[in-house]
């Protein structure tokens, strides 16, 4: 509470403030930032520089016949993955053949590993662990599906993660989980389907209304992606911040 206190006390006074994500904003605002100071800077995927990147090609390894999808980031409780895997589950008695690879790390995994064996999803979820970053981005590569879960929480709410313009770098379409920050993406590009994060039969009914336009999302998250979510336009607010402060009309980024 104490610390609560500072911030609302130090918002109202300071020159400005940057965030990445448009919520976090919001609720600055509500608690008294004036909406002048405030400067939503995305922390954006920079596209030219994917470009240089050699990503190894996966396809000879993974070239089955199964509905791939593809998760990237750290595993831990707040992930909400077991909403996912049980919605695989229920594919699979749908008579599909789901495969979920999981790319990542950290202390949560040899639970997420036990909870896979105890639904008997073991064939269909691959843990890759660790890998280099081309690597990681060429599961991306290959994927039909990208997955973005979360559970419901203060952060998660507010959050602005990398993973979602990878998969939009690669056109991939994304199964979001329905919080607040991911939705407003999700709903402005139309690049995926949200589902609940409690809710793993609502996860499957929301993939199959969906199978068949997997393609022209993911299309929309790239045009996104090149033409507003990117680093090209999300530093013109960061200048224009700069330049209230300073005073300056001049002030542009150097190469």
């Amino acid at each position: 509470k104490l610390l609560r206190f500072e911030e609302n006390f130090l918002i109202r006074r300071v020159e400005g403030v940057i965030t990445i994500v448009e919520e976090l904003g919001d609720d600055l605002i509500e608690r008294g930032l004036p909406r002048g100071k405030l400067a939503v800077v995305h922390n954006t995927l920079d596209i030219h520089e994917m470009d240089k990147i050699e990503i190894p090609d996966l396809k000879p390894q993974i070239s089955d016949s199964s509905l791939k999808m593809v998760y990237v980031g750290s595993i831990g409780p707040h992930r909400g993955l077991e909403t996912v895997i049980w919605g695989l589950k229920y594919l699979k008695e749908g008579g599909f053949n789901p495969k979920l690879y999981i790319v990542g790390d950290k202390l949560h995994l040899p639970e997420l590993k036990e909870f896979v064996k105890k639904l008997g999803m073991s064939e269909n979820v691959v843990f890759t662990g660790w890998l280099p970053f081309e690597m990681a981005m060429a599961y991306i590569k290959v994927a039909d599906l990208c997955l973005l879960p979360a559970i419901r929480s203060p952060e998660t709410e507010r959050s602005f993660p990398n993973k979602m313009q990878q998969y939009m770098y690669f056109g991939k379409p994304i199964a979001a989980a329905n919080v607040r920050s991911f939705r407003r993406l999700i709903e402005e590009c139309k690049c995926g389907f949200l589902y609940d994060p409690n809710d793993p039969r609502f996860f499957y009914e929301q993939l199959i209304a969906n199978i068949d336009n997997l393609n022209s999302m993911g299309k929309n998250g790239r045009l996104f992606l090149e033409n507003k979510l990117n680093w090209e336009h999300s530093f013109q607010n960061l200048i224009k911040l700069y330049q209230k402060i300073l005073g300056s009309k001049e002030l542009m980024p150097r190469d």
